[in-house]
């Protein structure tokens, strides 16, 4: 069994119109920016599963009824969970007519006491109908763990009776022949040490000044022992600690030279590193092969041992401690238990204190839970290494609109239900991209041009693309469309955040009256070339791109031909690029000059300019940086070094803020 879908009203920050997350039967994340209700979401849950249960980690309380923008706080909330293979014997949530599906459903209200205080009350059902009463048994056959995003996992794995470690010894150990076992040994070994002299000698000394102070009258016995031999006893002392990979074995050493030949050979190279005066082994890998190939006893093993250097929990790094403590849970949750139909672990970030290699080695780790141990997993997460490793169909994103807080299940997006483009996406979405899923604004481009020229557009405008928390995304080619249905709901929802697709509308490029050949070069006949352009309508691909972005409600910001003829578009421009392509090419650009200075119109100069780029286009790039440089150059010296083209301004200012009036420069 696992939980397929929740919907959620007047909790939190979630309204009276709610939310509604779609959950994997393996792993699912939920992102989204900071105070999206990541958290408020996975509370959720957890209250859900446990308002019923006799046992509580968290409750409902007043403080967590939405209130709304007007100050009014809501005086009812619901909770609605559905589930995929459920058994047929949780008859109290099992619909018949669907099959394998169950539901239920929780509502909390406020109610007034006697003394006219506010109190919050619930009422909980099964099935498609309320009545239908849920029990604490229902809720024992749910293992669910839950890791914060403040845990303390030094603490969580301290020696104590309520410890992960204790948990996990009372999983493992779970019969009652196990346990006894276990008393029985900690029971023979307190007999032994109740028998050594120094323990009796404690006895003794406490005795004797307790018939000092006493006297004859009052005085009193002691007698001294150790834990009661109990299994929580055993629980409660458990620990764990770090044992070093790597030690140092001086060779003079007798241990050295009588290894010294297993240590030679080829199998164990990568685990043995050796200098003239010591070898360094790493102790577990060498181990487990030796024990592979039979080359260890257990005098060698206990003498290797020897050598190696524990560190206590509070000597490690945080971030490994998370790891020791997310094995432990998840080791726990691994193991069978009667009557358990789902287990769900919850973790919030995941990421906490780990490496981007590290974070994708803990995704790799729920995943193999899944497919071995059926574990569910939810994770919420701000980490673009973990998103860009999660299936797009996988994923819930938290986002505001219109100043309220909306959940968008990726599996419900037009991309999720299209093979071609979930597989594109699922390789261009690296770390780098995934960033898009926490904007405020995105802006897809074609090329490394348009990407490096934006920001330096948007400081000028005084639209900085990290403060309006807007992304650029270069998708390297002409495919929008997988972006397009990202952004577009199968249900007809608006996109998650505004968004602008510049792109080149390529006119002239059909074989038909207007075709421009890709062969005419800057110092050719451009007679005609102007009326072509002019004349020449937009390719077919520039049109598809139109379709989507009407579907998708996506601004489409089209340059006339190409950036770079855009760019050309006025005398400044023009005389700017042309010293900018002298530097680049200095024997052909001073050429390009003399070309550009035979004309007086400027659609001709403009013209000459781009096709030059046209046939040189490794220069693109870095033409649109020194484009960018002198554009920077204008904002700080609040002058205008070089005109910004009109459909660049528009895509700026539509994935910022609206404004009255564009200005042309």
């Amino acid at each position: 069994m696992y939980l397929e879908r929740i919907e959620i009203k007047n909790f939190r920050c979630f309204n009276s119109e709610g939310i509604v997350a779609y959950f994997n039967k393996g792993v699912t994340a939920i992102i989204g920016e900071n105070n999206m209700g990541k958290t408020t979401l996975i509370d959720a849950i957890r209250i859900a599963f446990s308002t019923v249960s006799y046992q509580h980690d968290i409750y409902f309380k007043i403080t967590d009824f939405h209130i709304d923008l007007s100050g009014v706080r809501a005086h009812e909330a619901q909770f609605d969970l559905y589930f995929a293979e459920v058994p047929m014997e949780l008859i109290e949530i099992w619909l018949p007519e669907s099959g394998n599906h169950g539901e239920f459903h929780i509502r909390f209200y406020l109610t007034k006491t006697v003394a006219g205080e506010d109190k919050v009350k619930f009422s909980a059902w099964g099935g498609s109908f309320e009545g239908n009463s849920l029990s604490s048994d229902l809720f024992d056959s749910i293992d669910i763990s839950y890791l914060g995003a403040l845990r303390d996992a030094e603490e969580g794995l301290r020696p104590s009776r309520n410890s992960r470690l204790a948990t996990l010894l009372g999983t493992v150990a779970d019969s009652p022949e196990k346990r006894e076992e276990l008393i029985s040994i900690l029971s023979d070994a307190n007999q032994q040490l109740l028998g050594k002299e120094q323990i009796r000698k404690i006895k003794d000394i406490v005795n004797n000044n307790l018939d000092d102070i006493e006297q004859e009258v009052l005085s009193q016995r002691i007698d001294i022992g150790f834990s009661e031999p109990r299994f929580e006893s055993i629980a409660s002392t458990i620990r764990s600690w770090i044992s070093m990979k790597w030690v140092r074995i001086e060779k003079d050493r007798d241990e050295a030279q009588r290894f010294a030949s297993l240590f030679e050979k080829p199998i164990y190279r990568h685990c043995i590193e050796a200098n003239d005066e010591s070898f360094l082994v790493n102790i577990p890998d060498f181990l487990r092969i030796a024990h592979e190939q039979g080359d260890v006893t257990e005098e060698i093993e206990k003498t290797l041992r020897q050598y190696q250097q524990c560190f206590e929990l509070q000597q490690n790094g945080l971030g490994y401690n998370n790891l020791i403590y997310m094995s432990t849970i998840l080791g726990d949750m691994s193991i069978k238990k009667e009557g358990v139909y789902q287990r769900l672990l919850l973790v919030e970030e995941p990421e906490a204190h780990l490496h981007p290699q590290l974070q994708e080695l803990v995704y790799e780790f729920f995943q193999k839970q899944q497919e071995s141990n059926s574990i569910q997993v939810v994770f919420s997460s701000h980490s673009p290494t973990l998103i860009s490793k999660i299936e797009l169909d996988q994923i819930n994103l938290l986002y505001e609109k219109a100043h309220t807080i909306k959940c968008m299940p990726m599996s419900q997006c037009k991309a999720s239900s299209n093979p071609t483009d979930k597989n594109h996406l699922k390789k261009y979405l690296d770390v780098t991209k995934s960033q898009m899923f926490f904007a405020k604004g995105l802006i897809f481009v074609e090329g490394i041009s348009e990407a490096i020229l934006l920001p330096d557009v948007a400081n000028f405008l005084n639209r900085s693309l990290d403060k309006y928390a807007v992304e650029v995304v270069n998708v390297d080619s002409l495919a929008f469309r997988p972006f397009a249905h990202l952004l577009y709901r199968n249900d007809g929802m608006p996109a998650y955040c505004k968004a602008a697709i510049i792109t080149d509308d390529d006119r002239c490029t059909v074989k038909d009256d207007y075709y421009i050949s890709t062969d005419i070069d800057y110092d050719d006949d451009i007679s005609n070339i102007v009326e072509k352009l002019e004349k020449g309508s937009a390719s077919n691909r520039f049109k598809e791109i139109q379709g989507l972005c009407n579907e998708a409600s996506i601004r489409l910001c089209g340059a006339k031909k190409t950036l770079e003829f855009e760019l050309a578009f006025c005398e400044k421009n023009i005389s700017a690029m042309v010293d900018i392509l002298k530097r680049i090419f200095p024997d052909v650009g001073a050429k390009l000059q003399q070309r550009v200075a035979q004309f007086e119109n400027v659609k001709e100069k403009q013209i000459i300019v781009w096709l030059f780029v046209r046939k040189r286009d490794k220069c693109k790039g870095e033409l649109a940086q020194a484009i960018g440089e002198l554009i920077t150059k204008g904002a700080k010296d609040k002058q205008s070094y070089f005109i910004i083209p009109k459909y660049l301004k528009d895509a700026i200012y539509h994935v910022t803020e609206p404004i009255s009036e564009v200005a042309e420069e």
